[in-house]
């Protein structure tokens, strides 16, 4: 083999050298990596609608603002985010002359306040990493606590039934993702959504000597909320 012959094969050689560094580096590149989701947490503001007639009749049919708080596990997600949550929420507004629990009248105002609590089930469709907007929606049961009263008299009681909910939570992280990341590798919050969240609440059932009925009126009636949520 002479000089001239061996001079290409050596470029070829030392140029094959030159790309192994590079092809390991490309090698090695990660897919980023989020961390394991466990808890979940979330604040939302909304309407809620009574839907029985009674209800209606007294404080009106239109929406009445409501503040929910949740949180809650994340036993599982891959493919499908799954949630089991405990929630809160509290709404206070005032109607007519007239007591909807005892059926009495009154000289001055009357208030109802609502504390409703839940456990639900969540199911979410998160397929791809960094999923702009996951749908999601799931069953539940619903405990409603109400205070009636004006200034000399008062009822309190209890609604519950189940309750059904469908939904979207839009991802937050793409506003941007540097500070995301950093946000998850400091902090443990995975992702921040968005969320908007129709609900119907069927609480009109009452437990009396022992058996479940229907009380006098229901509480029953659906809820639109607009939220934050973090999952962790």
């Amino acid at each position: 083999m002479t000089k001239a012959s061996r001079f290409p094969l050596l470029l070829l050689a030392l140029l094959g050298l030159l790309a192994m560094p590079a092809t390991a580096s490309a090698g090695d590149v990660e897919v980023p990596q989020e961390s394991n989701k466990f808890l979940s947490a979330g604040l939302a503001f909304g309407w809620v609608f009574l839907g029985d007639d009674t209800v209606q009749g007294v404080y009106t049919d239109k929406g009445r603002f409501v503040t929910k708080l949740h949180a809650g596990l994340v036993p599982w997600s891959k493919y499908v985010h799954v949630e089991i949550n405990a929630s809160i929420a509290f709404s206070q507004f005032t109607g007519s002359q007239q007591f909807v629990s005892g059926g009495g009248a009154s000289a001055d105002w009357v208030m109802m306040t609502l504390f409703p609590l839940g456990v639900d089930l969540l199911v979410g469709i998160d397929l791809v990493y960094e999923q702009p907007v996951v749908p999601y929606g799931g069953v539940g049961l619903n405990w409603t606590v109400f205070r009636e009263h004006d200034r000399t008299s008062k009822w309190n009681g209890y609604r519950m039934g189940p309750s059904a909910f469908f939904g979207a939570a839009i991802l937050m992280d793409w506003l941007e993702h540097s500070r995301a990341a950093a946000l998850d590798s400091k902090s443990g919050i995975n992702d921040a959504f968005f969320t908007i969240e129709g609900r119907f609440n069927g609480a009109k059932t009452v437990f009396e000597n022992g058996a479940a009925t229907t009380g006098g009126f229901g509480l029953q009636g659906w809820q639109l909320m607009l939220g934050l949520k973090l999952v962790i």
